[in-house]
């Protein structure tokens, strides 16, 4: 049965598959607090700065911690507008921040499947290696702590510009290399260590 399941296997499958599956393993963290481990200090106590998505230009003038620029180490302005438009959803429930992380993961592991594709992976091998990603446990850290959100928006960001880097190549048109730059972009401005994702 399993077999005959991935030989009929469609992208609407697929997709319906991996959400299943991962609100499966991960619904449950929509019930869990603030862990006062970074998220105390990244969101609650920054209520006040996030509850204005007028402060989006300034995200882009600060340490994600909000600290002094002279004390500046975590430039992360995409997870700061992240935290804005979780907190003007939620305000300070813990469950909208964790609900929008497993959304993070879940486009995580579609784009996954959609590089793959664009790979010329065999469609149910595709799956297989999407579904390992949604489930492998290296990815629970940054699905369960709300922190930990920078991880699959810079992995959304790296993918979607391989994704369309692959694009150039098959068309050769000049404009097709222009998203690529963009979306490296918006992984650096998630997470600093994007910056080695062209090598």
């Amino acid at each position: 049965m399993t077999l005959s399941f991935l030989n009929n296997l469609k992208n609407q499958h697929v997709f319906l598959m991996l959400t299943l599956v991962v609100f499966l393993l991960y619904g449950q963290t929509i019930f869990f607090d603030f862990s006062y481990f970074d998220d105390n200090t990244l969101i609650l106590e920054h209520q006040s700065f996030l509850s204005y998505i007028s402060n989006i230009p300034r995200a882009f003038q600060r340490d994600v911690f909000m600290v002094q620029q002279s004390e500046a180490f975590y430039y992360r302005p995409f997870l700061t507008v992240y935290f804005m438009l979780s907190t003007l959803l939620g305000g300070q429930n813990a469950g909208v921040y964790h609900f929008f992380n497993i959304v993070l993961h879940l486009i995580s592991s579609f784009l996954i499947y959609w590089l793959l594709q664009k790979l010329k992976m065999d469609r149910r091998l595709a799956f297989l290696a999407s579904l390992l990603f949604a489930v492998h446990p290296v990815s629970a850290q940054a699905v369960a702590w709300i922190p930990g959100g920078n991880d699959p928006l810079a992995t959304i960001f790296i993918v979607s510009a391989f994704i369309f880097f692959i694009n150039y190549f098959a068309s050769g048109q000049w404009r097709d290399l222009v998203w690529p730059q963009v979306f490296w972009l918006g992984a650096l401005f998630s997470k600093e260590t994007a910056v080695f994702a062209p090598v």
